[in-house]
């Protein structure tokens, strides 16, 4: 972790939650690792493709991959803990599985709960934050496409261009008031960066989620993405997309973007503030976790 943002920016943000899916929060986690001892990832459980989908089909409990690659992303690259929850059997009935997705499973039906289930393995793996679920039930994504058909599945969902308005079902899950509680009494809350209708909607928009965010205290930003991504936001410019979190009725304060995107949004036509900064990492296709944490600190300057 570094510890040089804590130290200088004179900034005091208490708590931050994350909020979206698993691979895409890796950054934000990092970065809020770097600027609060208080992170808590708040992640959806629509998946149904790959490992996840296997288990949650054979077993009808949340699928655990989002989850598992939140905890790991609170663990440095090269962590040998890191390495042994993600490791995958290559052979055999467990074949494709991550070792962390089983571990989860079994502590989700010794301890009754995905909260109890995730406290657990965060003690067991020393993971530096909590990672909650938005629902103790497993949900399914839904999406209508420009044309009026509508699809199911979060796979389905991703695999579509022209989506116009996602949902999930059932309609009101029961959310843990553990994730209710870390939106509302967070400093920041961070929405994405992440697939956007089937991480950072599919988490946001969530009925219990969707109103801790418009009750939290802290600020909600919203972090785009460096570029558009194949098919689920293939043709939308940022303010295409910026504008789908709106439609969906999702509060947030602040948009984080990366200088980049400086042409393709219009910012004097919403209420929220805009940030403009250079966030790519030297891939140019993931953000740096720590240029994004001194761009977050930013936020209460």
């Amino acid at each position: 972790m570094d510890e040089t943002v804590k130290e200088n920016s004179g900034v005091n943000i208490k708590r931050v939650c994350v909020l979206g899916g698993g691979h895409g929060l890796e950054a934000s986690i990092k970065a809020a690792l770097q600027i609060s001892q208080d992170v808590t990832a708040v992640v959806g459980v629509a998946d149904d493709g790959g490992s996840s989908g296997r288990l949650r089909e054979v077993f009808g409990l949340i699928p655990p991959g989002d989850m598992r690659r939140c905890m790991t992303s609170f663990l440095p690259d090269g962590s040998p803990i890191k390495q042994m929850i993600e490791y995958r059997f290559r052979d055999g009935e467990f074949k494709d599985h991550a070792l962390g997705n089983l571990i989860f499973l079994v502590a989700l039906d010794v301890l009754g709960s995905t909260c109890k289930a995730s406290e657990f393995m965060t003690e067991l793996f020393q993971v530096p934050g909590r990672v909650l679920p938005t629902s103790e039930e497993p949900l399914t994504l839904c999406a209508r496409l420009k044309g009026g058909r509508e699809i199911q599945g979060q796979v389905q969902v991703h695999l579509s261009r022209g989506i116009e308005r996602v949902w999930v079902e059932p309609s009101t899950p029961h959310v843990p008031q553990e994730t209710v509680e870390a939106i509302r009494k967070a400093d920041l809350v961070l929405l994405g960066p992440g697939s956007l209708f089937t991480s950072v909607l599919a988490a946001a928009i969530v009925p219990a989620v969707k109103q801790a965010l418009l009750d939290t205290r802290g600020k909600v930003v919203f972090i785009g993405n460096l570029k558009q991504q194949p098919n689920e936001t293939m043709g939308l410019t940022m303010m295409d997309q910026i504008e789908a979190v709106q439609c969906h009725g999702v509060r947030f304060d602040v948009v984080v973007l990366d200088s980049s995107m400086v042409s393709e949004v219009q910012s004097g036509i919403l209420k929220a503030r805009f940030i403009f900064s250079d966030l790519a990492g030297l891939s140019g296709t993931s953000h740096d976790a720590t240029l994004l944490a001194k761009t977050l600190e930013s936020v209460f300057i």
